[in-house]
């Protein structure tokens, strides 16, 4: 009877714990939650074929949210990539905490709209987030196209070359010589921040330039290239009041990061992806002649293309080999028939199939670039609530090819 017992007690110890954290190779469990559309969203991401970084947060711990407008930008700048086996890229947040507000104020503020926010109101004890055994927030994965883990809190360099390995391809970017932004400060609503010195230094702390900002905020530091590790530093002033942060923003308007605050004011090193998010893009950057094709290339539902497309395509296939300094983008657009969020990955998946096809003709992988917009940019009046007949919904059907100067 002693040795039973013994048997049963260690039965019950080994199943009790086979398993308290998730491991590389395990597959992702699946998530079940609210987001910020209302919606309950469920994602799978076993055979998903997607790319996944998942991270978990709460507004109450603020070193859960560093580095979120860096996350947008890696979004941004991935998400409607062409994939060697995957289909897209994609980003997912859960917040653990029972304040939606505050969750939904922190979602503005770091203009994280884009992404997939979701909210575990039950925090660590929600049914969905115990089976990823969390210990303490901020905690991260990189999940691939099979669903299986494959790093565990990454920093983002590391989630960058991950997501560059699975690329098709990934486009060379210059380092520039000379840079523009804008810097404001504030919280929701910022406000630029005029009039005010910047001191750029390099590793050694030496300050090689100092410039002030406009009126408006913005400012132009010009050559530096090949000078590493530059940083941005700001004293204190009596603009910036109470817990208001200061932003470093490109000329458009982008959030690039915050700054950090310091005993003598701001400060913030560049990076190379912001480097070249600051880059001078009006003298870089010449659109030339772009084409709108209104008829659809694929069959209604489909993204496999159709022999009349395959006509269209090697005209502009040969226009690209006329002008190899000339590259692309291809930008497909559904109407409003159906799911918004159906509609966006069939365009993905259209504009991917268009690029594959004109890269498989000899055009250099860097030279195209693959949007999906969905539904979102129509042409008419023809969106989700309005009565159209078929012919006004079919202008929306279209598939638009930008071209530009290569960089």
């Amino acid at each position: 009877m002693k040795h039973f017992l013994s048997f049963v007690i260690l039965a019950f110890f080994i199943k009790a714990n086979a398993q308290d954290s998730l491991k590389i190779n395990d597959f992702a469990p699946s998530l079940v939650l609210s987001s910020s559309k209302n919606t309950v969203q469920s994602i799978n991401f076993n055979g998903s074929k997607k790319i996944y970084y998942v991270r978990f947060w709460s507004s109450g711990v603020l070193k859960s949210k560093q580095d979120f407008y860096k996350v947008k930008r890696l979004f941004n700048q991935n998400s409607t990539a062409v994939y060697k086996m995957g289909e897209s890229f994609d980003v997912v947040l859960v917040a653990l905490q029972s304040d939606k507000v505050e969750w939904l104020k922190d979602i503005e503020k770091f203009q994280l709209g884009s992404l997939n926010n979701l909210i575990a109101t039950k925090s660590f004890k929600d049914f969905f987030v115990s089976k990823y055994f969390l210990k303490d927030l901020p905690t991260s994965f990189i999940i691939d196209e099979d669903g299986k883990i494959v790093s565990i809190n990454p920093d983002l360099n590391t989630v960058k070359v991950f997501i560059e390995s699975k690329r098709n391809n990934v486009p060379f970017i210059a380092l520039p010589n000379e840079i523009v932004g804008k810097i404001t400060h504030g919280e929701t609503t910022k406000t630029a921040l005029g009039n005010e010195k910047i001191y750029v230094t390099n590793a050694k702390q030496d300050t090689i330039q100092t410039v002030l900002t406009s009126s408006t905020g913005n400012f132009r530091i010009s050559g530096i290239q090949n000078k590493s590790e530059l940083t941005l530093k700001m004293s204190k002033t009596d603009k910036v009041q109470g817990d208001d942060d200061v932003f470093l923003e490109t000329e458009s308007g982008n959030v690039v990061s915050d700054f950090n605050k310091t005993e003598q004011g701001y400060e913030y090193q560049l990076s190379e992806d912001d480097l070249k998010d600051l880059r001078v893009l009006k003298e870089k950057i010449k659109a030339v002649k772009n084409l709108v094709f209104e008829e659809s290339f694929f069959t209604a539902g489909q993204f496999k293309l159709t022999p009349l497309a395959k006509g269209k395509l090697d005209v502009i296939v040969d226009k690209l080999k006329q002008e190899p300094t000339k590259r692309i983008e291809v930008i497909s657009h559904t109407d409003c028939s159906g799911e918004a969020a159906s509609n966006l990955t069939l365009s993905t998946k259209r504009a991917i199939s268009i690029a594959n096809y004109i890269i498989s003709k000899g055009i250099a992988k860097n030279r195209v670039k693959a949007i999906g917009k969905g539904e979102e940019e129509p042409v008419n009046e023809c969106v989700d609530g309005v009565d159209c007949l078929p012919e006004e919904l079919v202008k929306n059907r279209r598939t638009e090819f930008k071209f530009y100067e290569t960089e």
